[in-house]
């Protein structure tokens, strides 16, 4: 669904994201909420939980143009916080804004991905085709439209885990990891 940054009409975006009025309940505008962290965490396939973030505003972390930064011991806190008040509903990947005193979670999401800790979408695949991260999620998506059947994604640039990006290739669902890390 769309992320904007700026003021969209809301009533024009649910007619046109959701024309039957069955699938969204709502919209979430982030703009009272000053970031001084600003990421995502999602449960692995081995239970496992990964944190990831930037100072300031995530949108360019969530679509792949920076790395992640460590956190703060509050914000990592604060994200266990809302993983265990979640246990009921079982995982869930979420994106959040950290305002220096209170984490807002911004979007949420039930279950657990399939990424490991060292690959997006693990699996075997005839060939890797080499992805520069750097040329942006629409080219991504043509990218994947054009591989050839048993084929994966070798990205040349390290993304993070719980970005846009990775949140595509888990979609796409063929086996994608990285070049290196360095």
């Amino acid at each position: 669904y769309t992320t904007n940054q700026g003021w969209l009409d809301p009533y024009e975006l649910l007619q046109r994201e959701d024309p039957d009025g069955d699938q969204i309940s709502s919209i979430l505008s982030q703009d009272g909420v000053q970031p001084k962290y600003s990421g995502a965490s999602i449960v692995l396939e081995n239970g496992n939980i990964q944190n990831e973030g930037v100072k300031g505003s995530g949108e360019h972390f969530m679509l792949g143009k920076v790395r992640h930064v460590p956190l703060p011991n509050q914000v990592t806190s604060e994200i266990a916080k809302v993983h265990a008040s979640c246990e009921q509903i079982g995982p869930v990947r979420f994106e959040w804004v950290f305002d220096g005193t209170k984490l807002w979670v911004v979007q949420l999401h039930r279950g657990a991905t399939i990424s490991s800790e060292t690959e997006i979408v693990p699996g075997h695949a005839n060939e890797f085709v080499r992805f520069d991260p750097s040329q942006g999620l629409p080219e991504l998506k043509k990218a994947i439209g054009a591989l050839p059947d048993g084929s994966g994604i070798l990205l040349t640039k390290p993304i993070g885990f719980t970005s846009h990006f990775a949140d595509v290739l888990r979609r796409w669902g063929r086996p994608s990891r990285f070049l290196s890390d360095d």
